[in-house]
């Protein structure tokens, strides 16, 4: 080495005696000599000769990765640190989680706390402040959290509360009240006792107006313990008297429309008071078409029958008969036609009895038969068989006589003696109705033909 260095610096003497080295030397040649430097420090690491490490910078490199120890101490020991100085040059290196970590770690592992005291030194704390920092790791309660929790009966109230939560129990428990004092607990927030009731008072909620309102409604509290319960909930005094209205309660959209039907109110004022709840007027009349029944369809017969009509006049139905019609939400179209369904008819025994004995003629028969909902067809054959060709006292001559009229006629007619028109003209004469004249040509002309076939051959 020492020849490297003879050799090397002799060369750099001579070079740099050119260059008038000495006092004489100024900022314009301050380049060269560096680059000169450069290339003498550039020689000497080709060599193996290098400039050893600052202590604490080794220290450093030996905290990031432990593994480098020896060679950080040999590095150390070049600029004159023995070994026992240099590890504690790298203890003091070494990091240690910051204060906030340190009490996550000491709140979930409590038995740490020599650690926690030895993160405390690498963070540089006086143990002066051991026991103030390792108190923090006990998390005090929020002054809101208290606030509620007085509220709740769940801590003492300091007197705060002008009522006090219930001191019995009925059929459920009550929940255990804490023995944490509110006022040491918020204090060590910073809140005193004057802001703690303040947070007490803020999270303390007085009922919503609806309930106040109906409250007041029914004489249980007063207006101005409704106002005050505007005021301290999170509604602005302005809209105290808006809100007091708006909780009274009306009549639901579908019961104003049930009052149009049953003819308390007509459709304007059915359209305003819908309204009220924000019900456009398609909806509205929407609403009242649902609400609005028609009679069955078997009455929509038999009252058509009785006279009644769809949609008619129904000014004439007297007013104690209209007030049933209109209580019972019918729709007024069909108040005519269930009006003329007031009475109840005999029934088609009875009917036949009396068509049968002659008290009925044909026309009462038939439109009775109608009237109870019977087809029109069969209503008429019905009361052609029932209702006797002729009504009142009929002499026995005159009806022996009729029977045997009709029964020459079926004879002749079967027996092709007279012709189609021939026979209807002797029905008619005989008083035998046409309807009844059809059904017997149906028979003799089926009689006709059996009469008139030929025997089956041999």
């Amino acid at each position: 080495m020492a020849g490297f260095f003879g050799k090397f610096f002799g060369s750099t003497i001579s070079e740099a005696a050119g260059y008038g080295i000495g006092s004489a030397i100024e900022k314009p040649i301050e380049p060269v000599l560096q680059e000169i430097t450069n290339e003498t420090w550039k020689a000497a690491v080709a060599a193996g000769v290098e400039v050893p490490l600052e202590a604490s910078d080794a220290a450093e490199i030996v905290a990031e990765d432990v593994e480098l120890s020896a060679w950080g101490a040999d590095q150390a020991a070049q600029t004159g640190i023995g070994s026992d100085q240099f590890d504690a040059l790298v203890r003091a290196t070494l990091n240690a989680p910051g204060l906030g970590e340190l009490l996550r770690i000491l709140r979930r592992h409590p038995d740490a706390l020599t650690d926690f005291e030895h993160g405390l030194r690498k963070n540089r704390y006086e143990t002066l402040w051991d026991t103030y920092l390792q108190d923090l790791g006990n998390e005090k309660l929020q002054p809101a959290v208290i606030a509620l929790a007085i509220v709740r009966g769940i801590m003492a109230d300091p007197g705060f509360l002008p009522v006090g939560p219930p001191t019995t129990e009925g059929k459920v428990a009550a929940f255990p009240t804490s023995p944490l004092d509110p006022l040491l607990e918020a204090a060590a927030a910073g809140i005193d006792k004057e802001r703690l009731f303040v947070e007490t008072a803020v999270a303390g909620r007085p009922p919503g107006p609806v309930e106040a309102a109906q409250a007041t409604f029914r004489g249980i509290i007063e207006d101005v313990d409704f106002k005050r319960a505007i005021a301290e909930g999170d509604v602005r005094n302005e809209w105290a008297d808006a809100l007091f209205e708006v909780s009274r309660q009306i009549l639901t959209s579908g019961e104003y429309a049930e009052l149009e039907l049953r003819g308390y109110i007509d459709r304007p004022t059915r359209l305003a008071l819908t309204a009220q709840h924000g019900m456009s007027t398609a909806d509205s009349d929407l609403l009242y078409n649902v609400l609005g029944r028609s009679i069955p369809v078997h009455q929509i017969t038999t009252g058509l029958a009785r006279g009644g009509t769809y949609n008619g006049d129904y000014s004439q139905i007297p007013p104690e008969y209209l007030a049933s019609l209109q209580r019972g939400n019918l729709r007024p179209e069909y108040y005519s036609l269930a009006y003329a369904n007031r009475y109840s008819y005999p029934s088609a025994f009875v009917l036949k009895a009396l068509a049968t004995a002659g008290d009925l003629t044909f026309d009462q028969t038939h439109t009775l038969l109608l009237q109870i909902g019977w087809p029109p067809d069969l209503a008429e054959s019905v009361a052609t068989v029932w209702v006797p060709t002729k009504t009142g006292t009929v002499d026995k001559h005159v009806s022996s006589s009729t029977t045997s009229l009709v029964t020459a006629t079926r004879k002749a007619y079967v027996g092709s003696a007279i012709t189609y028109t021939q026979a209807v003209q002797a029905l008619t004469t005989a008083g035998v109705a046409p309807s009844t004249q059809t059904n017997l040509f149906t028979l003799w002309d089926a009689q006709k033909l059996i009469e008139h076939s030929p025997p089956p051959a041999a």
